[in-house]
């Protein structure tokens, strides 16, 4: 058998079992949890609590001065990501072969119908970064405003894990709308900050760290799609390649510009130190003009300098790192965006349901938020579940 074959089981088989773990563990212990819904299992601590306390008084009129900066970003934010999910679904429907840009945030799990591929590990600690500091932040600003925070805690969804805080709502909505606004917003706001943050110091300290330590010696592939030029091609995920038609590559920029500029039928011949493997290109599904290969994720990879052997363990730390880093940009930006969604409960859905009632009073503004709710959890589900469908289509018929 392959032994990438063998790889992909093994991986498969380790995901089962990370997960199936974790829903054994909560199930043995559900009498420590609250369990809502059958699948959402809730322990309220108050760790963290004197840290949210602390910050939220001290820095009390900063924070409500970035807590208004974020009520421009959630309102931008809340348009922004209903566009997008319109627009997505779209592409979905009126463009054969499209690829979903909205996906569940499942860490080791691939999405049928999704480019988008979270590793296992890594995945889970940037998720959980990511979660922790959106809550907090609510913690944050709820504090700064006066509005106490009763208890913080985990959460599993399912086999997803989170954290929570729970300001004391009934003060909350006594506040004035801008307060609202404020607590709300702040969540996806410091998300967004803390995106920008991540990509900064893979931008400025880690990749100029990797580049001293490091030559390039060419490029792969995170993942293939079956069936599609590439895995028709026989090429794997995790292949080095050196050459790309006959000339000496090192990195994977000449590649990119390659694709980006192919047609349609046209052969690209790809080597590495022992394989050589012809890669005739499909047709793009977004623009019928340009070359597709039906390949992701594609990387530069990296070896340490002969003269800096000597400090070899370095980069693995650095690599790591940056990876993490990565995912917490990646994760931060998208969660950020996807809690303003206009939808029930969560931030955007917080920030519409106290626009509306403002607006058109408290029975017409529930009324149309709750319509407005089921609109946008309706779009939600298409553009999560029309892409697995689409999929398994293709493979049917």
């Amino acid at each position: 058998m392959d032994l990438s074959i063998i790889t992909n089981n093994l991986n498969t088989i380790f995901v089962v079992l990370f997960y199936f773990t974790i829903i054994l563990l909560v199930y043995l212990n559900r009498k420590k949890f609250e369990i809502q819904s059958g699948f959402i299992a809730l322990k309220r601590t108050k760790i963290g609590l004197k840290i949210i306390k602390s910050i939220g008084t001290k820095h009390r009129e900063l924070i409500k001065i970035l807590g208004y900066i974020g009520i421009g970003i959630g309102f931008i934010g809340m348009f922004f990501v209903s566009y997008l999910l319109i627009d997505n679904l779209f592409k979905l429907i009126t463009i054969p072969g499209t690829q979903s840009q909205i996906a569940p945030a499942l860490p080791g799990i691939k999405i049928p119908g999704s480019p988008i591929y979270i590793p296992l590990i890594i995945g889970w600690l940037a998720l959980f970064i990511v979660v922790l500091v959106h809550e907090f932040s609510h913690g944050i600003v709820a504090t700064a405003n006066g509005i106490k925070v009763k208890s913080s805690g985990i959460v599993f969804f399912g086999p997803i894990m989170g954290a929570f805080v729970e300001p004391d709502e009934k003060a909350l909505v006594k506040k004035p709308d801008v307060v609202q606004y404020s607590v709300f917003a702040a969540g996806p706001f410091s998300n967004v900050l803390l995106s920008i943050a991540a990509f900064l110091i893979v931008l400025l300290v880690i990749s100029p760290l990797l580049g001293a330590l490091t030559n390039p010696v060419g490029f792969s592939f995170d993942d293939v799609s079956k069936g599609l030029p590439a895995a028709k091609a026989g090429i794997k995920p995790g292949m080095v390649f050196i050459r790309v038609n006959g000339n000496e590559v090192n990195s994977s920029s000449f590649f990119i510009n390659l694709m980006e500029n192919s047609l349609p039928n046209e052969i690209i011949i790809l080597e590495t130190q022992t394989q050589r493997f012809e890669l005739t290109t499909g047709q793009n599904p977004v623009n019928n003009s340009k070359g597709y290969a039906g390949i992701s994720g594609i990387r530069t990879e990296f070896k340490v300098k002969p003269n800096l052997n000597g400090l070899w363990f370095l980069y693995p730390i650095l690599s790591h790192f940056g990876e993490l880093l990565f995912w917490v940009y990646f994760l931060s930006l998208g969660i950020g965006i996807i809690n303003l969604l206009p939808l029930g409960p969560i931030d955007g859905g917080r920030i519409l349901q106290v626009s509306l009632l403002k607006i058109k009073g408290k029975k017409k503004g529930l009324s149309l938020w709750t319509k407005l709710s089921f609109f946008f959890l309706l779009l939600l589900l298409l553009n999560i579940f029309l892409p697995l469908v689409l999929s398994t289509l293709r493979k049917i018929f």
